[in-house]
């Protein structure tokens, strides 16, 4: 699942296109926001346990759901993600 939503990212996202190994790019909500298709969430899923300072977004890749946690702060910097099967969306929004 991991993967699907992995490749993704990579694929329509041309800005994180490595070009020195030693130096990996962070993901902002700036790029996510103009690459990736999502829905904002008003609050984040009770299951993240996300906190305070944070805002999340959903995305759907293929048969999966992914959950991603951005940081109010600074560059506003992913801090977490996770995936679920596509049938869990429900629950998860409870």
């Amino acid at each position: 699942m991991l993967r699907i939503t992995t490749a993704l990212l990579l694929a329509a996202t041309p800005a994180l296109a490595q070009t020195d190994a030693a130096a990996p790019l962070p993901m902002t909500y700036e790029i996510f926001e103009g690459t990736v298709l999502h829905a904002d969430l008003a609050e984040c899923p009770a299951v993240m346990e996300a906190g305070e300072g944070v805002f999340c977004r959903l995305a759907v890749a293929g048969e999966n759901v992914a959950v991603f946690v951005f940081s109010e702060a600074g560059d506003q910097p992913l801090v977490g993600m996770r995936n679920w099967p596509a049938d869990a969306l429900m629950p998860l929004l409870k």
